[in-house]
């Protein structure tokens, strides 16, 4: 079986299990059918379970201080909308009811859907760009999203100066993009979400993510 969106789906996901017409409002409310189906979902994706670091890294925080003032001395602006964020708070992203801005995504999110079946392609359409909750790489405090996560903005005049500032300059800071948008990686390309990995040359202290990946 094939979605709207083009992503097979496997066998697992086929099956309708009563606890996924449910959307929880924090990480405890997940319910043992959730949890096994956002499992199965994130292997799909090839998303990583993140420990929740509890803060805005340091380090990440340093940096991109530093980056901003950079930036804004070339006349880039460079606000963050979202660093650091706990599970709960993914919770409330994952299962929200709002279709996202993703233009793909948005043509088969249907807020009023009562059939399982159709809540079930829902979620793996919602994890093509937001991750669920323990595998959003904001629990690790280490990546930043900048400026906007709506497509238009990147694609206007203003919002391709941006990125492309961002490339050039980024890794000076030690931050780099923090999804490529292949297959198996996670999420799709995401222009405003950044990821702090350290750049020692320029005094910015190394920091790995696999250090804070779940067994």
């Amino acid at each position: 079986m094939v979605n709207p969106i083009g992503l097979s789906l496997p066998s697992f996901f086929l099956p309708i299990a009563v606890g996924l017409g449910v959307r929880p409002a924090t990480y405890s409310q997940i319910s043992a059918e959730h949890r096994d189906f956002i499992d199965k979902i994130a292997k799909a994706r090839g998303y990583q379970h993140y420990k929740d670091a509890g803060r805005f890294h340091p380090d990440a925080r340093k940096a991109f201080n530093d980056m901003v003032a950079a930036a804004k001395g070339e006349k880039i602006t460079l606000a963050a909308f979202s660093t650091y964020r706990p599970y709960d708070q993914q919770v409330q992203y994952y299962f929200s009811d709002r279709p996202t801005d993703h233009g793909a995504i948005r043509k088969i999110w249907q807020p009023e859907a009562e059939d399982l079946a159709e809540i079930k392609r829902q979620y793996l359409a919602r994890a093509e760009m937001v991750a669920p909750p323990g595998y959003s790489k904001h629990h690790t405090g280490l990546v930043v999203d900048l400026n906007s996560d709506k497509e238009s903005y990147w694609e206007s005049d203003t919002g391709k100066k941006t990125f492309q500032w961002l490339v050039k300059n980024a890794p000076r800071f030690g931050y780099q993009l923090s999804y490529s948008g292949a297959q198996g990686t996670g999420a799709v390309l995401e222009n405003w979400e950044w990821q702090y990995v350290g750049n020692s040359k320029n005094g910015y202290p190394p920091v790995k993510i696999e250090d804070f990946i779940e067994p």
